[in-house]
Parts: structure tokens; C-alpha cells; sequence
């Protein structure tokens, strides 16, 4: 009598012999595989500060390039006479306004003020400036438009240059915590910062 194999060893014996090898192996681990590998952490933290420093690089030499740039031009503006720094003023862009605006020439420096691409950003910065003429800053303090701005009214009445009897007509609109500032700033007049500590005062009470 022929004795027959067991379905389950049938099966096996028909199995490639790789196959039947691998039976009964446990799956590789997946965790394991996520896992990363310490040199790759290395290399990318290596590639990041490269970034870095080529980013930083890039920018020292953009500042660089730009400063050149700036020094060119406002060589270029004082090879000029008056007439032809006055036209600049009038109509040149931004760079050109930045520096003009600190022109000995008073006719020059309000020429920027004249110049129809003038934003109110750039005002501000001229009321808080100290490089500028006075004739400049009691332009822009009769300007009804600019001092609209608080951020204009505060600039002149903290700059030490700004004439007395127009910071004396601004000191009211300020806000409480600024007049407390304004009586502390001993960059401006005396005159400005015990006016700013009595009115101060008065609102306190």
C-alpha cells in the first residue's frame, strides 16, 4: 500500500527551493527601515550650513555692490553745479533723493521736496533726520498734507533742528506716553521738554 503525502508537505515540496528557504523568516522590520541613516543626518546638516553660508556671501556682496553703486552716484552728483543738482532733486529716483536732500545748497535739498515721485515714507525719514537743512524741515512742518502724518509731527518735534515755534504748535497733538518721551529727550530744547512735562501733567490729573 502506497502511503500519501500530507497535502501541507505536498505543497511544501513543490515550492522553489529559494521559496521554501524563506518560509517561516520573519518580515523585514519597517521600523528600521524608516529609521535614517546617521551619515545621510550628517551630510544633510553639512549641506544646510553650505546654504547658509553661500546665502550670507551672496548678500554681504549684494550690500557690497550696492554701496559701490552709491558712492559712484553721489560722486557723479557732486562733479554737478547747483543748476544741474537742483534738476536731479526735482526729478531723480530715490537714490537720488537720498542724497540730495543732505545738499549743502538749500535750493537743492528743497528740490527734493518738489519732486512728484516723493512718498511720505521718505518724509518721514526727512523730519527725523538731523543732516538736513532747517529750511527743509520748516518746509515739510508747513506742508498741510505731511503733517497730517503722526508719525511726521512726532519726527520734527523730537528733532533738535526743527524751529521752536513749529514744534511749540505740534506739541498738543501728541499723545500722552509721547509728551512723557518729549520731556525726557534732552536732544531738544528746554523750552520744548517743559512744555511736553506740563502738558503731560495736565492730562494726569
Amino acid at each position: 500500500m502506497i502511503e500519501e503525502k500530507g497535502i501541507d508537505d505536498q505543497q511544501t515540496s513543490d515550492l522553489p527551493e529559494d521559496m521554501g528557504q524563506t518560509r517561516g523568516k520573519s518580515a523585514p522590520n519597517a521600523e528600521n527601515d524608516d529609521v535614517p541613516d546617521a551619515g545621510a543626518q550628517k551630510m544633510s546638516a553639512s549641506a544646510v550650513a553650505a546654504m547658509r553660508a553661500k546665502k550670507d556671501r551672496e548678500e554681504r556682496e549684494r550690500k557690497a555692490e550696492a554701496e559701490v553703486h552709491k558712492l559712484g552716484l553721489q560722486a557723479k552728483l557732486q562733479h554737478l553745479d547747483v543748476g544741474e543738482r537742483a534738476k536731479q532733486a526735482r526729478g531723480g529716483d530715490q537714490e537720488t533723493r537720498m542724497i540730495l536732500i543732505r545738499d549743502a545748497n538749500k535750493l537743492v535739498a528743497l528740490g527734493v521736496l518738489q519732486n512728484p515721485k516723493l512718498t511720505l515714507h521718505e518724509v518721514e525719514m526727512f523730519a527725523a533726520s538731523r543732516n538736513v537743512n532747517e529750511e527743509v524741515l520748516r518746509e515739510i512742518a508747513g506742508n498741510k498734507d505731511w503733517i497730517k502724518s503722526y508719525t511726521v509731527v512726532l519726527a520734527l518735534v523730537n528733532n533738535p533742528k526743527t524751529p521752536v515755534p513749529m514744534c511749540l504748535t505740534f506739541l498738543p497733538k501728541l499723545m500722552t506716553r509721547d509728551l512723557r518721551f518729549v520731556a525726557k529727550n534732552k536732544g531738544v530744547p528746554e523750552i520744548i521738554r517743559t512744555i511736553a512735562k506740563r502738558l503731560s501733567s495736565r492730562r494726569s490729573l
